[in-house]
């Protein structure tokens, strides 16, 4: 056998042990754990690869992967390790979790785990065929640096021997790379502001903001037509300008500016005037309604719009020491909008940076609550943003472009064996959908700031007046009455002595 080209074969860093009979006993205490690649090939040109489930114990699985033929190469039956290895035979981990993660991780009473993360490690036991044993949060937070070298949280926790696996959206930073592993990402995180809620005001564009910008484009579009037509007809019949622009501009305003007499008025014209009244009436219906809605709502004025705001002088900015948010404007390449940001507003200020656990579970005045309270935007994920005890109407979200996104995972120790195996599964659940179709299986119910019964625009979002489709029938109307009118003033062109089509018909 040419051995150069099975170690080829086999990748590097390969250990091939060739002996008649493998006696399991004479490797046992070899160093060996689950990504051990450790080879034995017998007389008979079988292949079995040896290798340890966990590093410090002496039981050794061997399992026969397929043959060698000297002509035809390797046969193996299943080619990836981590599926030739995906049984770990019962293997207990610890697992850390938060307790109040709902509804992306909780227990059922019948042991299961259930929520968008619960169901994906749910998955991973079965198909990985391991046991586990949860270990909640002692201090309800998921890893911030306390000491320079040291975490609190889940982080802490792996750090410090007291879980295997973290079972929690841990978001990558620098500082916890240096002691854990993250998986697969298999959430994404969208940032959102949040602010202490501005004083009430109204703006000039609330007027406005009565229909959507596509009415108001439809609305200029047919006064345009309107005073087309106008023109053609006085021109047509011989009636001044003056006149029948005062008298259809007077329907369309609902008063009473006309001098035209009834013998002017033709057939065609008062068809004409009437579906611009029954136009003008359910537009300005709707519009009064809408109107009076708006300017009896709190409306909610925000001065940050994108990032770039964040260098107006009146505005704060806050972040989290530690997070991925923290390190996005820290690390930031120099020169780039959001190192100007954290040289300009975030390292001078000794309140910007913010120590303590997650925002959605504080259950005192915090940093954070009083950072809101003195005018500093705060950066958060906008799944989990609830301020406990506190009014839902004194916190508003802002509108804002959604320029930060976070990946967060599971965490593991650092350099675990096992690190490959869950991410060789955990991309074949995503590359399957799951993920998918978990993610629109889990509902959300966490309350919203400002979402009460008496809080307006809860999440900061500018009012949206009426659709164009509600106010599509009036259009309809109007451009049905414009096409009718002119169909008829033809009929009265040749006819001119007529009173009713019919009478023309007839004659």
């Amino acid at each position: 056998m040419d051995l150069s080209t099975i170690e080829l074969f086999l990748s590097n860093q390969i250990a091939i042990l060739i002996f008649e009979e493998c006696e399991m006993s004479n490797i046992k205490h070899m160093p060996m754990n689950l990504e051990s690649k450790i080879f034995t090939i017998n007389q008979k040109w079988k292949v079995t690869e040896i290798y340890k489930i966990d590093f410090a114990s002496e039981k050794v699985t061997s399992q026969a992967i397929g043959t060698y033929d000297p002509n035809r190469g390797f046969d193996l039956d299943r080619p990836s390790i981590w599926l030739r290895r995906q049984n770990l035979h019962g293997y207990h981990f610890r697992m850390g979790h938060h307790k109040e993660s709902r509804p992306m991780f909780f227990q059922a009473p019948d042991g299961t785990f259930q929520g968008y993360l619960g169901s994906i490690v749910q998955q991973l036991q079965h198909a990985l065929n391991f046991s586990s044993t949860l270990v909640p949060s002692s201090d309800n937070r998921y890893g911030a640096l306390i000491n320079g070298t040291t975490f609190d949280g889940i982080v802490g926790m792996i750090q410090h021997g007291e879980i295997d696996f973290g079972i929690a959206g841990i978001s990558i930073t620098r500082d916890r790379l240096q002691v854990i592993d993250i998986l697969e990402p298999c959430w994404v995180t969208v940032y959102k502001l949040l602010l202490k809620r501005p004083s009430n005001s109204i703006q000039w564009t609330t007027y406005i903001r009565s229909y959507d910008p596509m009415f108001w484009i439809a609305y200029s579009m047919m006064i345009l037509l309107l005073t087309i037509v106008s023109l053609g007809m006085a021109r047509y019949w011989r009636i001044p300008k003056t006149d029948i622009l005062g008298h259809f501009f007077g329907v369309i305003l609902n008063r009473e500016i006309t001098a035209l007499d009834s013998k002017t008025l033709k057939p065609s014209l008062r068809i004409l005037s009437f579906s611009m009244l029954l136009f003008s009436f359910i537009v300005f219906a709707t519009y009064n309604a809408v109107l009076t809605s708006f300017l009896a709502t709190r409306e909610v004025s925000i001065p940050v719009r994108n990032v770039a705001d964040f260098l107006k002088p009146d505005v704060k900015l806050a972040l989290k020491a530690g997070t991925a948010t923290f390190d996005m404007f820290r690390y930031a390449k120099e020169g780039s909008l959001f190192k100007q940001i954290y040289d300009t507003k975030i390292k001078p200020d000794k309140l910007a940076i913010f120590e303590g656990g997650s925002i959605a579970y504080d259950k005192t005045e915090s940093n954070k609550t009083r950072l809101l309270n003195l005018g500093y935007y705060l950066i958060l994920d906008s799944t989990f943003h609830v301020l406990a005890n506190s009014d839902p109407c004194q916190y508003v979200f802002a509108p804002f472009e959604k320029f930060l996104i976070d990946f967060s995972s599971f965490a593991l120790t650092k350099d675990s064996p096992f690190k490959n195996l869950f991410n060789f599964h955990l991309r074949k659940q995503r590359d399957s959908g799951i993920w998918q179709t978990l993610r629109q299986r889990i509902s959300f119910s966490r309350p919203n700031p400002s979402n009460g019964n008496d809080c307006s625009n809860g999440d900061g979002e500018d009012e949206i007046g009426l659709k164009f489709d509600i106010t599509l029938p009036a259009f309809v109307i109007f451009g049905g009455g414009i096409l009718l009118s002119l169909g008829i003033s033809i009929l009265e062109r040749i006819c001119p002595t007529w009173v009713l089509v019919s009478d023309c018909v007839q004659v």
